[in-house]
């Protein structure tokens, strides 16, 4: 059986858009102001449907316009569809942000181990919606904003399962044009490039890394410790840069690493996922990818 074909094609959504509009609001002008266009732009659109259909849809007089019967029906019908249309709408963005896993790491740590590698990451987790902070991730965590925390110092407490996946290994770095401004023999003049952490005991460091700090060296503080190694590489002073940052940095040439070994604080690098998202497989891949990320960092 063939299927019955109409005699007059349908306009297009939009000319049907402005013919609900026009009768719910009664004015050429106040539905011009709703669709964001013209009175004379919608007035045409009017005469575009008018001239498909074949008969008046608003009749027109001193005080307005008075919608006809035709009129009436089709913008019901549209109204109708524009409501079906909305509602499957919010179903879908409903089903895209449940699906959505929201991270939050620590701003130095997403640069080397997630955004460095951008595309490999999105493809193989196009659900993951990935923002950065430069300080500790724990607050926003316990706000609810995030499904998975990578974060160090404090762990984000109660309704998450986490473990700990880096240790945090620190070396004194600075920039090779600047060694001989900063540095003399094992004293460190300055400046003193500190990040807004409480975690990165500079006395404590100097000590286990063979440095002094000179008594009147100045300290200019950063939000971040990865602003503190940039600042490092431009010849601002010394930064203590965690020794993935400090590796690969000095492999680069871009710093140096000053005094001996590295120092290892009381703390890790963690990895935490909510408890009341059920992500076991995703999360399980993401945690190995991102523990193979960390190995081949490692590595060199």
């Amino acid at each position: 059986m063939r299927e019955a074909r109409l005699s007059t094609p349908l306009p297009p959504f939009i000319l049907m858009q402005t013919i609900e509009a026009v009768t719910r609001l009664g004015s050429l002008k106040r539905a011009a102001e709703e669709l964001g266009v013209t009175p004379s732009a919608v007035s045409h659109r009017v005469r575009l449907v008018e001239e498909q259909f074949g008969q008046r849809l608003f009749e027109r007089d001193g005080q307005g316009i008075r919608s006809t019967r035709n009129a009436l029906d089709l913008a019901d019908a549209v109204a109708k569809a524009m409501a079906g249309i909305e509602a499957t709408w919010r179903e879908l963005t409903a089903q895209h942000h449940d699906r959505e896993i929201r991270l939050c790491s620590m701003s130095a740590f997403a640069e080397q181990f997630i955004l460095s590698n951008h595309e490999e990451f999105h493809r193989r987790f196009p659900d993951f919606r990935v923002e950065s902070t430069s300080t500790t991730v724990g607050e926003g965590g316990m706000r609810g904003e995030y499904d998975i925390l990578i974060g160090i110092g404090p762990y984000p407490g109660a309704g998450w399962e986490y473990e700990d996946i880096m240790p945090y290994t620190v070396k004194a770095v600075c920039s090779p044009k600047a060694v001989d401004q900063v540095l003399a023999g094992t004293v460190m003049r300055g400046p003193i490039l500190d990040a807004s952490t409480d975690f990165l005991p500079w006395d404590d460091a100097a000590r286990k890394l063979g440095l002094t700090i000179a008594p009147r060296a100045e300290h200019i503080r950063f939000d971040s410790v990865l602003t503190a190694c940039q600042a490092a590489t431009q010849g601002k002073g010394i930064a203590l840069a965690p020794a993935w940052i400090a590796d690969k940095l000095a492999r680069q040439g871009e710093l140096v690493i000053l005094g001996s070994g590295t120092f290892e604080l009381p703390l890790s690098y963690w990895l935490a996922v909510r408890k009341s998202r059920k992500l076991d497989s995703t999360f399980g891949r993401f945690r190995r990818w991102l523990i193979a990320a960390i190995a081949r960092t490692a590595a060199g």
